[in-house]
């Protein structure tokens, strides 16, 4: 790791993001070597400004963000940095600088951008806001229609039937004496099929909550 962290090639060669397995065994060894690495590893997205090594300064900032580096004071000023196509979920931004950079294809998913400067950056196909996600206390099995309009949520011993794009609980079917383990609906979105624990599986009515078969 230490030789290959040093060797801007190994980096510049592609994007990281499509192998998440390597960004995270990074972040690792990162952490065991923390002072040198972020080091070197910054000092590749400040050349960035005036070199052509926009990808090797992705997969820095990339890094450096899966292994929870907050950008702030120092770290902060990220003004002109060439960092297209970096994935930057969830990270701390802020107050930073991003004035002038190339933002192309960043995923800022969840990330903390309050007060950053973003001015006079490239911000085509940037990814912003929050991934989907279910207001749920428990749940085993989730399934959606084939319409993509329902979703179908094993909860304990129930099948909540919720609205796909707002979430709303549409209808909840209760009927398994044990854990719902997986469901599945028919091709039109009129049934769900589920299976639990109790060793039964089972066909329900979406519109009504009766079961149909088991």
């Amino acid at each position: 790791y230490q030789r290959r962290v040093r060797d801007m090639r190994c980096w510049q060669h592609r994007l990281l993001t499509e192998t998440p397995e390597i960004i995270h065994f990074l972040a690792e060894a990162l952490a065991n070597d923390l002072d040198t690495g972020i080091e070197v590893l910054w000092s590749w997205i400040q050349q960035s400004k005036n070199e052509d090594v926009g990808v090797a300064a992705a997969n820095a900032i990339t890094v450096l963000n899966a292994a929870n580096i907050k950008f702030v004071g120092e770290y902060g000023d990220l003004s002109g940095v060439q960092i297209a196509g970096a994935d930057l979920e969830a990270g701390h931004f802020d107050h930073a600088n991003f004035q002038g950079a190339d933002l192309q294809n960043v995923n800022f998913s969840s990330a903390f951008l309050r007060e950053a400067n973003l001015c006079n950056t490239n911000m085509m196909g940037v990814k912003f806001g929050e991934y989907p996600y279910i207001k749920c206390n428990f749940f085993r099995a989730v399934a959606y229609s084939q319409n993509g309009k329902q979703l179908a949520v094993g909860t304990g011993r129930s099948i909540e039937v919720r609205d796909a794009k707002s979430g709303e609980i549409k209808q909840i079917i209760c009927g398994h004496t044990s854990y719902v383990n997986s469901v599945a609906f028919n091709p039109d979105g009129s049934q769900v099929v589920s299976c639990s624990s109790d060793k039964t599986v089972q066909l329900w009515s979406v519109k009504d909550g009766k079961s149909t078969h088991t």
